[in-house]
């Protein structure tokens, strides 16, 4: 992989174009990184985080919660290391890697319903 300029050790950085191209990447090396990750930005972590938006406290949390937990915390920091800091300033303060994602994702291919309508002019 040297020859494009992507290290293992190292996420695509994301430069606020290509999109798509950078999400099938990022999603390559989440999984690279624990399998178990991309399962987290796909199914969030609800039951860890209080009404406040807040992290329950570690000392409440089972062991498999803290697993959790944990993973979670990987995928941010895997997200924020792929962001420049123009990008990263506009998910840094999430609780959630899900949430991280999906605000890329908004922002970047926007909602469904906006997808819907692009398809729909590209057919016409």
């Amino acid at each position: 992989m040297e020859g494009d300029g992507l290290h293992v050790s190292q996420p695509p950085l994301f430069k606020g174009q290509n999109y798509e191209l950078w999400k099938m990447r990022m999603i390559g090396f989440i999984q690279y990184n624990g399998i178990e990750l991309i399962n987290i930005i796909r199914n969030d972590i609800p039951k860890l985080i209080d009404k406040s938006g807040e992290l329950l406290p570690f000392e409440s949390m089972t062991e498999e919660e803290k697993r959790i937990c944990q993973n979670n915390a990987k995928a941010r920091h895997l997200i924020i290391c792929a962001l420049p800091e123009e990008e990263m300033s506009k998910v840094h303060v999430m609780v959630s890697a899900k949430e991280m994602w999906d605000t890329l994702a908004l922002t970047y291919e926007g909602s469904k319903e906006v997808k819907r309508n692009k398809l729909t002019m590209l057919k016409r």
